[in-house]
């Protein structure tokens, strides 16, 4: 495999809102990334990262039927899934909302909304080091 760049890293993004989906798409290409693969639910985010292995995942936490915390804690005890970083996104995050998760988001990187590209880069960056 060559080098680690930004255009030929996968990165897929979780949100059930369409307009958050178009922004931190439009931010990735914006700062150099051309293989986004998007998902608007949790059950969708499990499969395509079973099936496409990105990079790096930014995931919403608050979504119905499957919420971030429950994809998080299916991609651990995945074999071919528990070591892809993830990047948890939300409007707000609460010690509350954290409690919630049992723990499973507690050693992951979070990203607030509204998105811009400086709390992109720095999530990527610490995600995934220099690249």
């Amino acid at each position: 495999m060559g080098k680690r760049t930004r255009k030929n890293l996968k990165i897929l993004i979780v949100d059930d809102d369409e307009k958050s989906l178009k922004l931190l798409k439009a931010i990735l290409e914006m700062v150099g990334f051309e293989h986004i693969i998007a998902a608007s639910n949790g059950k969708e985010c499990f499969t395509l990262a079973q099936d496409e292995l990105p990079d790096l995942i930014f995931l919403d936490i608050m979504m119905p039927e499957m919420d971030g915390a429950s994809v998080r804690s299916d991609l651990l005890n995945n074999e071919k899934t528990k070591n892809i970083p993830v990047v948890f996104s939300t409007a707000i995050v609460t010690d509350e909302e954290v409690k919630n998760t049992n723990g499973v988001i507690g050693k992951d990187l979070f990203v607030a909304k509204p998105y811009d590209s400086g709390k992109i880069n720095r999530a990527i960056y610490a995600a995934l080091g220099a690249i």
